[in-house]
């Protein structure tokens, strides 16, 4: 059976949601402004945004990560690191399509992540 697109951010964000470990916790308060600052400092300025306030924005971009990577998401990401510092300077060097493809998804994805967080919390 396929799923949609629709069903593969839902799933990973539900997933990322219920992740046990504290270290790694999603707090509503933080998901609900990465959006904002998307639309208003395009997707590199909110990485490196998140990566200079730490762990409460970082876990957010390590999650929106855990989905890009995922093996149903088909953009054309490579083989990316895992850190979100690593992922941040490859797609500075990304072309403006590539960049835009993989805004619009980390947007997308983001509106399911806010719904599941805000539930959890």
């Amino acid at each position: 059976m396929t799923k949609n697109l629709e069903q593969i951010r839902a799933h990973n964000a539900l997933t990322a949601a219920q992740n046990p470990n504290p270290n790694s916790r999603l707090r509503a308060e933080y998901v609900k402004k990465i959006p904002a600052m998307i639309s208003q400092n395009g997707l590199l300025g909110a990485m490196a945004f998140a990566l200079e306030k730490g762990d409460d924005y970082t876990n957010i971009f390590s999650a929106v990560l855990m989905h890009l990577s995922s093996n149903e998401i088909r953009l054309n990401l490579g083989n990316r690191p895992g850190a979100v510092q690593n992922f941040l300077l490859d797609l500075a060097g990304e072309p403006a399509t590539v960049l835009r493809a993989i805004t619009t998804e980390t947007l997308a994805y983001l509106n399911y992540l806010r719904r599941f967080v805000s539930r959890e919390e």
